[in-house]
C-alpha cells in the first residue's frame, strides 16, 4: 500500500517507509520498525475510522507470536504521532477515543497512490450488469471488541462492517457450525484451539447451529499454559449473508483442566 499523507509524505507500508514527496533520494526516507508500520497501515486502512484498543494488539502483536499491551501500544502511538508531526507539522493526525482507541483524523488528507487494478476497474463499469459476489468466507471481520478488563469475560453483539475483513482459515466444526482461525497452524495447534473453543462453549452454555459461524483466536502463551488474550465471535447468517455477531474477549485467560470437554 503506497499512500501520499497531507499532499507531502509518501508512506511506503510494504517497507514502512515515510518520505517527503520532493526528496531527491531514498536516503532522505526514515523507516518505521515492523510493530509501528502494522499499526499505521491498520489506522490508514480505516481512516477516519475508530480502531479498538484491542484490535490494534491482535493485529499488531498477537497474530504475530507478540506480546502487547496497553502500555506498549500508547508508547507506539505516542512516536507515531511525533513522527507524523515531524514530517508533515501537522498535530492530532492520530486521535485518542475515550474508552475505544485511536483513529486516523479523517480531516488528514490521504491519497492512494497505486493505480487501480485493471480488473477492478472493468467491475466498476459493468456493475449493473454484474451479479452480486457471494460470501466466502476466507474473508471475515474483525467484529468491534467492547472494552475489557482484566481476566473479565466481555460479551456483546455488533452489526458487521466491511472495513474490518481478514483472511480467515476453516479448522473444523463444534456442533453444526464451522469454526475459523486468523491465521494458520499446525494440527496440533489447531486440535488445542478447538478443545479451548469446546470448553468455554460448554461453560457459558452456547449451542451453534448451520446458519451460524464461529471465530477464533488465541494468544500464543495459551499453548505453552500460560495466561493470554482469547477472543471469539459467533455470527449469524441471514440469506448467506453475515448479519451479527455476538463477540467474547478474555483479557488473560488459562486453561482449565478440570472442566470436560464437549
Amino acid at each position: 500500500m503506497k499512500l501520499l499523507l497531507n499532499h507531502t509524505v509518501i508512506y511506503n507500508s510494504s517497507d514502512g517507509t515515510l518520505k517527503l514527496s520532493d526528496a531527491e533520494s531514498d536516503h532522505e526516507s526514515l523507516t518505521l520498525t515492523p510493530t509501528a508500520n502494522r499499526l499505521l497501515e491498520l489506522l490508514s486502512k480505516h481512516h477516519g475510522t475508530p480502531m479498538e484498543r484491542d484490535v490494534l494488539l491482535m493485529e499488531g502483536w498477537d497474530k504475530f507470536g507478540l506480546k502487547g499491551s496497553y502500555s506498549s501500544l500508547n508508547q507506539y502511538i505516542s512516536q507515531l504521532r511525533k513522527t507524523l508531526h515531524k514530517f508533515t507539522g501537522v498535530d492530532d493526525i492520530i486521535l485518542t477515543i475515550p474508552k475505544v482507541g485511536f483513529m486516523l483524523n479523517s480531516e488528514f488528507p490521504i491519497k492512494n497512490m497505486e493505480p487501480e487494478p485493471i480488473a477492478a476497474l472493468e467491475s466498476t463499469a459493468k456493475a449493473h450488469h454484474v451479479p452480486k459476489k457471494k460470501v466466502t468466507f476466507k474473508k471475515y471481520l474483525y467484529p468491534f471488541l467492547y472494552t475489557s478488563l482484566f481476566g473479565v469475560l466481555v460479551t456483546g453483539t455488533t452489526i458487521i462492517s466491511k472495513k474490518f475483513y481478514q483472511d480467515a482459515y476453516h479448522i473444523g466444526k463444534i456442533e453444526q457450525c464451522d469454526v475459523y482461525n486468523f491465521r494458520k497452524r499446525s494440527d496440533e495447534g489447531i486440535a488445542f484451539q478447538l478443545s479451548i473453543l469446546k470448553e468455554e462453549m460448554q461453560k457459558l452454555n452456547i449451542h451453534c447451529g448451520k446458519t451460524e459461524k464461529v471465530f477464533f483466536h488465541s494468544q500464543n502463551s495459551l499453548f505453552y499454559g500460560h495466561s493470554g488474550r482469547l477472543f471469539f465471535s459467533k455470527c449469524f447468517l441471514v440469506d448467506g449473508k453475515f448479519s451479527a455477531c455476538e463477540n467474547y474477549y478474555y483479557y488473560q485467560w488459562k486453561k482449565n483442566e478440570k472442566i470436560n470437554h464437549l
